[in-house]
């Protein structure tokens, strides 16, 4: 269990330091518990078959008396990624900081957002490489011992490899030409 790992770091360092070790972990059997506030943590799903994301959800409401949201933390785990943006502000804006001083930090967040996704565009041929390693990594762990998988276990592989393939923008004939080279 790993919590908070690069806490005190900035984003790029700790970014950096968490997916090494991560990536590190990743090569082993060991089961790994990672709780993080680097969003980033969860493109490791992207690249490894074995990562899963989860996060606790939250219920949002809004006060209309004083037309100000509110949050209910409910310790429920759920799968996926938080689709949670800013949390840290929307906290903030629960308290008694200046509305101005909250409203300048967002706008500053905001922008730092864009440059940010600028960056990390990817484009849907990336998503068809993502689902070929995917796929590869999938093959290599169900015939570590030496055995060749299963029927069952192949159909899966083929499933999930044209779901993934489907994020991409290769068609049903490209993608039977890729699954037939394996």
């Amino acid at each position: 269990i790993i919590d908070e790992l690069g806490r005190g770091t900035s984003v790029e360092e700790g970014v950096g330091f968490c997916f090494a070790i991560c990536e590190q972990l990743l090569q082993t059997k060991a089961l790994t518990l990672f709780a993080t506030h680097f969003t980033e943590m969860t493109k490791l799903e992207d690249f490894y078959y074995n990562v899963s994301n989860f996060h606790f959800g939250v219920n949002h409401s809004v006060i209309d008396e004083i037309n100000t949201n509110s949050y209910t933390f409910t310790h429920v785990l759920e799968a996926g990624a938080t689709q949670e943006v800013l949390y840290g502000l929307q906290l903030a804006n629960m308290t008694a900081i200046d509305p101005i001083i909250l409203h300048n930090a967002e706008v500053i967040a905001q922008q730092l957002l864009q440059t940010f996704h600028k960056s990390i565009v990817t484009t849907q041929m990336d998503s068809a490489k993502r689902a070929k390693y995917r796929l590869t990594s999938m093959l290599k762990s169900l015939s570590s011992d030496g055995q060749i998988p299963d029927v069952e276990a192949l159909n899966e592989l083929l499933i999930k490899y044209q779901t993934d393939i489907q994020s991409g923008t290769q068609d049903d004939s490209q993608m039977e030409n890729d699954f037939s080279l394996i």
